[in-house]
């Protein structure tokens, strides 16, 4: 078993373990949900000519303590995939290049939210998270086509490492929570508010290396989150 996928379990057991151990929390429980994500930033405004979103999901758990009726805390720790889809042209006078790229990435984040319950329904949040980048892939797939010679075919798929991208982020969350009984249905905005690529690191934009063409490599993550609440504690003043 790889490193990286020890790493992935071992992150994973302290998740679970951080919830059944939390103490003097008004509710606590687990954490499950889908998201689009993907890139945005400095350097994919002035080299992509298309940006998509790519499905990906949460899985963790959370913990919330009221400061009274209407306002509280959230904490979080979760295994987040994050990632996007970019297609690339660059074209000079020696060659043309196209690229699409679809980059999974798998980071631990850990949000630190304020709660403000509107009604008994409904709740707002709003907050900073900080994540941790375990692992990734990068899949390219694209052309390389030099006047007089065959159009050679990229399509490779490229493993990530902490050492490939920046091993810390952090960002901003928003969202809402509506309470469907046993669970809560929550709407997330995330966005990465930290370049995520190493400077001279150029996987996540095919075989041309950009970052010698623009003078700082800009790529942030953002997230639009579907997630399920589900509390397996509450205490005496816990919240729905």
């Amino acid at each position: 078993m790889s490193k990286r996928i020890q790493t992935l379990l071992l992150a994973t057991s302290f998740i679970f373990a951080a919830i059944l151990t939390a103490q003097g929390m008004d509710e606590v429980g687990l954490h499950l949900g889908v998201h689009g994500a993907g890139i945005w930033g400095g350097s994919v405004r002035a080299s992509s000519t298309r940006t998509g979103m790519k499905a990906g999901f949460t899985l963790g758990g959370y913990s919330t303590s009221m400061r009274d009726e209407r306002f509280g805390v959230q904490r979080g720790l979760y295994i987040s995939l994050k990632g996007g889809e970019s297609d690339y042209h660059y074209e000079s006078s020696t060659m043309i290049q196209r690229y699409h790229v679809n980059n999974s990435l798998i980071y631990l984040e850990v949000p630190l939210l304020g709660v403000w319950v509107y009604s008994d329904k409904l709740s707002l949040l709003a907050g900073a998270y900080i994540d941790y980048f375990l692992l990734g892939v990068s899949d390219i797939q694209g052309t390389t086509d030099v006047p007089g010679e065959p159009i050679q075919k990229v399509d490779e798929i490229q493993e990530l490492a902490p050492g490939d991208l920046k091993k810390l982020g952090y960002g901003l969350i928003a969202g809402v929570s509506c309470s469907l009984g046993k669970m809560n249905l929550v709407f997330r905005c995330s966005l990465g508010l930290n370049n995520v690529m190493i400077r001279d690191r150029y996987f996540l934009f095919g075989e041309y290396d950009w970052s010698r063409r623009y003078s700082r490599v800009d790529v942030r993550n953002y997230a639009l989150q579907f997630l399920l609440e589900y509390p397996i504690r509450k205490g005496s003043s816990g919240t729905s």
